[in-house]
């Protein structure tokens, strides 16, 4: 394959190495404009900008522009498993050179010319085709089918041909050999309603059931859209968004909710407002944060680390609902997750806080982040707490010790 000439060896064996202990996950990074993603991998911090007066995208790594490449609306990072890092992999074939990977053990680029997803776990490459999902080898080409949905729609013939009322519209693997989908349901309108599986060995399972929302009354003439935000690796847990809207926006409702690996329901949480994910910070293969887009109160547009822990996001579920916490429930929770939760206690008061990280961290939140919370923001909220409230600061602060 041809090497990438726009970078030689030696530039990237003598960068300064970009380490993980030098952002620690309250930093807040102003968000320089037309930043595309930031995603720091291993030693590499990767950012792409776009620049509509060239009308190209630059990508840099470790502040070093290294190629520039044609523009995208679509937000896909770039790809690292294992020793490559694939840059544009979503694009159909290779365009004016945009389609190119880094070895990360060679400390080289070289062209690609496959087109393949990677789930938010960047566990597994994959493409789908209606209603057929493939594992891909993104060297070769080479397609393994891993499920094939045809028995769970209904089909239509046409010409003699049948063709399945299916496509596949999520993938996200749990592990290798492991993966939610989620299926569009073809009809006259396009996708007219979807089901929900879990693919496992082989084994096809539908899940449909344990998404639909208790809240969605078909009654009221209303649909659902499920949405899968993040996932922990190491205990398969699921953080969820699903909506449900009825006619002309009327009884609309947004909640976030809490699955395992299964898609049983573990419970709700706080719903984020539109989270936009603006990258994420992959160490030795695993996902250690993502970085969402947030802003200060004075409207200052930020990016901060957000790592997803099922614990972390019960419990302020809890204390949000004025429910009285247990030392147990706090146990497994670090100090910085600790001082989170006893703040959440003065911002579900719409407290103004000082700290640009609770600023931006709050404002990922809908309760906190409204046109009209923002311009009532209060110093004064002591008056308002419960004793709820105040049993569960007491209880933080003696684990904070």
């Amino acid at each position: 394959m041809k090497k990438l000439t726009l970078i030689s060896l030696l530039f990237l064996t003598s960068i300064t190495l970009f380490s993980q202990k030098t952002l620690p996950m309250d930093s807040v990074i102003k968000r320089d404009e037309g930043i595309f993603y930031y995603c720091i991998i291993d030693s590499l911090l990767i950012k792409k900008y776009n620049s509509y007066n060239i009308e190209k995208a630059i990508i840099f790594i470790n502040e070093t522009a290294v190629d520039t490449v044609n523009l995208s609306r679509r937000r896909y990072f770039p790809v690292s498993i294992k020793e490559n890092i694939y840059f544009n992999s979503f694009m159909e074939s290779k365009e004016l050179n945009d389609k190119f990977y880094y070895s990360k053990s060679n400390k080289e680029f070289e062209f690609y010319n496959c087109q393949f997803f990677s789930d938010y776990l960047q566990t597994q490459f994959f493409i789908s085709e209606g209603v057929f999902l493939y594992i891909i080898n993104p060297i070769t080409c080479e397609k393994l089918e891993f499920a094939n949905f045809s028995k769970h729609v209904e089909k239509e013939t046409i010409n003699g041909k049948t063709i399945p009322l299916g496509e596949i519209h999520d993938v996200n693997f749990i592990n290798n050999q492991k993966a939610i989908i989620e299926l569009c349901l073809l009809g006259e309108n396009d996708c007219e309603g979807s089901k929900y599986f879990i693919v496992d060995s082989k084994s096809i399972h539908d899940k449909t059931n344990n998404i639909k929302p208790s809240e969605f009354d078909p009654k009221k003439h209303q649909d659902y859209y499920s949405d899968i935000q993040f996932m922990d690796k190491t205990s398969k847990k699921i953080r969820e968004s699903v909506k449900i809207s009825g006619w002309h926006g009327r009884d609309d409702l947004l909640i976030n909710r809490l699955f395992d690996e299964n898609l049983t329901l573990l419970g709700k949480a706080l719903v984020l407002n539109q989270p936009f994910i603006a990258g994420i910070n992959i160490q030795n293969d695993n996902v250690v944060n993502y970085f969402l887009g947030s802003s200060l109160n004075d409207r200052t547009k930020v990016v901060i680390p957000y790592k997803f822990n099922t614990e972390l996001e019960i419990v302020m579920y809890k204390v949000y609902n004025d429910i009285l916490l247990k030392t147990y429930e706090l146990k497994s929770l670090e100090k910085l997750e600790l001082g989170i939760l006893r703040n959440l206690i003065f911002a579900k008061y719409n407290y103004d806080f000082t700290t640009e990280f609770y600023q931006a961290y709050f404002n990922l939140f809908e309760f906190y982040s409204s046109i009209d919370k923002r311009n009532t923001r209060t110093k004064n909220v002591n008056d308002k707490l419960t004793e709820i409230d105040k049993a569960n600061i007491a209880l933080i602060k003696e684990i904070e010790k």
